[in-house]
């Protein structure tokens, strides 16, 4: 009732600051599912974005793919297109409902990784890329280029950051040797 009020007699602009106002007092107290929320609503699309990135690994590890991708569904295409950690999160939703199609996102997220030097980013998109490559024998990028380039990524990565990340780059590595190579001995040792 009082949301349609407000519609009524509040101008669009008007209508825009107080969400905008509403958003940023939520972000200001950490509480970011409510910010964004208003964020989305009046559109503001980049304090959104910046949003999802902050909370998207936590959301997958938590099993809420259907509100990161509500969320993503919410942004306009070309934000979600030009932002790999927006796509890596939007392959990760459809992990292993859409095959060919998560190979090519995946591959897009890994390239502007790189681009962007960001190295969690490129260790996740690379371990992903790997394992929907192994999983679905859709090879766009031939695996033994992406098991050199996982080699020289983990060789360049500092051993005390992104563990994680490092750890999962190393487990579908082991995978790609295994399934992708054919070489099950050095899957098992870069497994290990």
């Amino acid at each position: 009732f009082l949301n349609a009020k407000s519609k009524a007699r509040m101008s669009e602009e008007e209508r825009h600051s107080l969400l905008l106002t509403v958003g940023i007092l939520y972000e200001k107290r950490d509480e970011l599912e409510n910010a964004l929320k208003y964020f989305l609503e009046a559109k503001e699309y980049s304090r959104a974005v910046s949003i999802i990135e902050r909370l998207g690994t936590d959301l997958l590890r938590a099993g809420r793919k259907s509100d990161l991708l509500q969320w993503l569904h919410a942004l306009p295409e070309d934000a979600v297109q030009d932002n790999p950690w927006l796509l890596l999160f939007l392959a990760m939703t459809r992990r292993f409902a859409v095959g060919r199609e998560n190979v090519v996102i995946f591959e897009k997220a890994y390239s502007l990784f790189k681009q962007k030097e960001d190295r969690r980013g490129s260790l996740l998109a690379l371990a992903f890329l790997i394992e929907v490559s192994i999983h679905t024998g859709v090879h766009l990028v031939p695996i033994d280029r992406l098991l050199d380039d996982g080699e020289a990524l983990l060789q360049s990565a500092e051993s005390d950051k992104c563990e994680y990340e490092r750890a999962l780059l190393w487990c579908f590595m082991g995978l790609g040797h295994m399934f992708g190579g054919g070489d099950i001995r050095k899957g098992i040792s870069v497994c290990q």
